[in-house]
C-alpha cells in the first residue's frame, strides 16, 4: 500500500472519531465546532455556558491497553499521569477520564 493511502485511510478514520465523539457529547447538549481544518488548532472545541475547552481527538487501535486496565482496575473516576524522562522535561499532568463523567462535570454534576 502507498502512502498516500495510508494518509488517507488514517485521515478519514480519525474524522469518523472526530465525529462520533461530537455526537455523543451533543446528546448531552454540549455544543462541539470542528477545528480539524486547520493544522495548527486542536480537532474540536467543546462549549458549554461560558466553559469553552480545546480538544485533540485520537481514535486509534494503538491506544495502550494499560490506560483502561488501571482505570478499570480500582474502578477509578479518571486516570493522572505524567511521563517522567530526563529528555521530556516539562511536560504536564494529563488527566484521562470517561466521557460520562466529563459531560457531568461540564454540567457542573458530581
Amino acid at each position: 500500500m502507498n502512502r498516500s493511502k495510508i494518509g488517507k485511510k488514517s485521515l478519514r478514520k480519525g474524522k469518523r472519531g472526530e465525529y462520533l465523539i461530537r455526537k455523543l457529547l451533543e446528546q448531552h447538549n454540549i455544543e462541539v465546532v470542528n477545528q480539524a481544518e486547520d493544522k495548527y488548532k486542536p480537532d474540536i472545541r467543546i462549549q458549554y455556558k461560558d466553559l469553552s475547552l480545546d480538544g485533540e481527538v485520537k481514535y486509534r487501535s494503538s491506544v495502550p491497553k494499560c490506560i483502561y486496565d488501571w482505570i478499570n482496575e480500582k474502578r477509578a473516576d479518571c486516570l493522572i499521569m505524567k511521563r517522567i524522562s530526563s529528555k521530556d522535561k516539562g511536560n504536564d499532568w494529563l488527566v484521562v477520564m470517561r466521557v460520562d463523567l466529563f459531560t457531568k462535570l461540564l454540567k457542573g454534576g458530581k
